[in-house]
């Protein structure tokens, strides 16, 4: 399946737009295909062309823009360009009725002298079927009248009877075939063969079916920048683990003195026991001597103050470990 082209706005970035009058895009009822009547080059820079074009038709004709609405260049990228605003009207048909009535597609290059590429061909087509198929309005892009439908092979577009013998046309058509009677041209050339072709549904004529181009592979120096913002972000990104390893072992450390602590004071506290404990064994001694003793009662006295004291020294020396 053959990879749709990318319609991509220049009017304003490149300085093309600009309009005779604003109108209703609805108002638009077919289209005109022309040629540049320039020879053209794969290797020419649409931006310079569509800017050349512009400055001719501003500073040499009185245009307030560049003539064309979209623009198809020779150069076999993936983008139809539209170069002057979808509603406005501008100067193409070399009479008023027709620039009312048309839109203006501009196929860059002399079909006189060389015939369009594949690619150019390829994305005429598309222009065409979208629409026929009323593409544009369904996408969100501008609303124009459903009855502008290339595939129509009628003249039924009326238009005033001022010039003789123009006064109905296609809904698709070449230059030549609109042009005010006295202003006669070979636009679009070549492409008058695909222009009927199209309007009589014969299929008798190559459009050059080709998929478009891959999109263009990147500069050294853009893969050099990417990179470099890889980089630093991976940098980033290890500094701030690198902080948070660091605030885990800190952690770590303090846990570890707690502990450290604890088993001390756990320590000493099992020494006063084993203190207490010999105390309390020495006490039941002394009680067993007492008993064979005649003098019980002074002895126990005597034991009973020296474990007080005991006692007591355990217990001072616990609050001032407290």
């Amino acid at each position: 399946m053959t990879k749709r082209f990318e319609y991509k706005i220049v009017a304003k970035t490149w300085g093309t737009g600009g309009v005779e009058a604003v109108i209703n895009p609805t108002q638009f009822r077919g289209v005109t295909v022309h040629h540049s009547a320039v020879y053209a080059r794969t290797t020419d820079n649409p931006e310079v062309r569509a800017k050349t074009f512009a400055y001719h038709h501003r500073h040499n004709k009185g245009y307030r823009g560049i003539a064309y609405h979209i623009a198809i260049f020779r150069k076999p990228d993936n983008y139809i360009y539209i170069t002057n605003w979808l509603n406005g009207i501008t100067w193409h048909n070399s009479n008023w009725l027709g620039n009312h009535n048309m839109i203006a597609v501009l196929v860059d290059g002399d079909y006189t002298k060389q015939s369009p590429s594949n690619i150019q061909l390829q994305k005429l087509r598309q222009i065409l079927d979208d629409l026929a198929n009323n593409w544009f309005s369904e996408n969100g892009w501008i609303k124009f009248d459903q009855n502008i439908n290339p595939r129509i092979n009628e003249r039924i577009i009326t238009v005033s009877k001022t010039w003789q013998g123009f006064t109905k046309w296609y809904p698709l058509n070449g230059h030549k075939e609109v042009a005010q009677a006295g202003h006669t041209t070979a636009c679009p050339g070549r492409l008058m063969t695909y222009v009927k072709d199209y309007r009589l549904k014969q299929g008798k004529v190559s459009w050059g079916a080709v998929t478009p181009p891959p999109p263009p592979k990147p500069k050294c120096e853009d893969q050099l920048k990417a990179c470099q913002n890889t980089l630093a972000q991976k940098e980033a990104e290890l500094k701030e683990m690198s902080k948070q390893v660091q605030q885990y072992i800190d952690r770590i450390k303090q846990l570890e003195a707690t502990i450290q602590e604890q088993q001390s004071k756990i320590q000493e506290q099992g020494k006063t026991i084993m203190e207490l404990g010999g105390a309390i064994k020495q006490l039941k001694g002394e009680l067993v001597k007492c008993k064979q003793e005649s003098n019980i009662c002074s002895k126990i006295k005597d034991f009973v103050v020296k474990l007080l004291r005991l006692i007591l020294e355990w217990l001072g020396k616990g609050s001032q470990k407290a």
